[in-house]
């Protein structure tokens, strides 16, 4: 199930949202907890007139940061404009714009990000309360690994940033949602089928494992599901399984798989797949790096 990608429909011309800073103090590195949402990691940020932790979502199948309108409305925050985007089912949801907002995180502030408000209330009937999502504005500005098996969440310095360990690294290249998607290169094979390499959507968002539009095409047997949950209205679809997934020297086996989505992502990996890896994901560097996780040889 896709809880929240995002990406854009139409905007007025008060949108811009290249401005936004990372701030370290102290380091050049901060190592905080993350609770996990179906595979999909969620942190706790401050906003100047919070009186608690808002809880956000760490979504790279989002465009744009997001805070629910009612928490803004609680903080004082009246958009500047409005404008539309498209969630993970099918429909425009409305939003409205507030510019250079601040969050604080333990060392680190994050300045000047553009957020658009929008109701999440949705979310919460689905089982995940949010106070707000960030996305291309947060991973642009930081290195950001991801490590389930150990409840963290590691945020890097890009200017500070050197690999040296012995995971494998592949190239991200950028589409989608205004050029703000994440993919890489992968191979999958349903069955009955020849396997295929295709440019695969990277989204952190979701908790899904394989969606491909190559199941539309396997001679197993298949089922009707409902594709899309999250924002926006559910889509129909498909489920099955694929019976490879090869990203780089890693190979996993039978992962579940539904077909298909938005366009841009009907090829996708979500968290049931990055669930077995340490993942960094360096926008700067153009590449993600996967280690094997203590959960790797898991079955799904």
């Amino acid at each position: 199930m896709k809880v929240c990608t995002l990406l854009l429909v139409s905007a007025v011309s008060i949108w811009a949202d290249d401005g936004a800073v990372a701030e370290f103090s102290g380091s050049h590195k901060i190592d905080i907890h993350a609770d996990f949402h179906g595979d999909s990691p969620e942190i706790q940020v401050m906003m100047a007139g919070s009186s608690r932790p808002l809880r956000f979502a760490v979504d790279s199948g989002s465009s744009f940061t997001l805070l629910d309108a009612g928490v803004a409305a609680k903080l004082g925050l009246k958009p500047s404009g409005a404008t539309s985007i498209a969630g993970a089912g099918s429909g425009e949801i409305k939003t409205g714009v507030v510019k250079n907002e601040t969050f604080q995180l333990p060392g680190l502030t994050l300045r000047r990000f553009d957020v658009l408000l929008t109701d999440l209330s949705g979310l919460a009937a689905q089982g995940r309360p949010l106070d707000g999502i960030f996305g291309y504005d947060f991973f642009s500005k930081l290195i950001v690994t991801i490590d389930e098996d150990n409840h963290r969440l590691i945020l890097t310095d890009p200017a500070e940033f050197e690999y040296r360990g012995q995971g494998e690294v592949l190239p991200l290249t950028f589409g989608g949602g205004r050029g703000k998607w994440i993919y890489i290169a992968g191979t999958i094979k349903v069955t009955g089928v020849p396997e295929e390499t295709l440019q695969i959507f990277v989204d952190t968002g979701s908790s899904d494992a394989v969606d491909t539009e190559l199941l539309k095409k396997s001679k197993a047997a298949l089922q009707e599901t409902q594709t899309g949950e999250g924002l926006g209205k559910p889509r129909s679809g498909i489920a099955g399984r694929v019976e490879l997934l090869r990203l780089g020297k890693f190979e996993l086996r039978d992962a579940p798989s539904t077909c298909c989505g938005n366009p841009g992502n009907e090829n996708m990996i979500g968290g049931a797949v990055l669930r077995h890896f340490i993942v960094t994901l360096d926008y700067s560097g153009k590449r993600m790096i996967l280690e094997s996780g203590k959960h790797f040889a898991d079955s799904f």
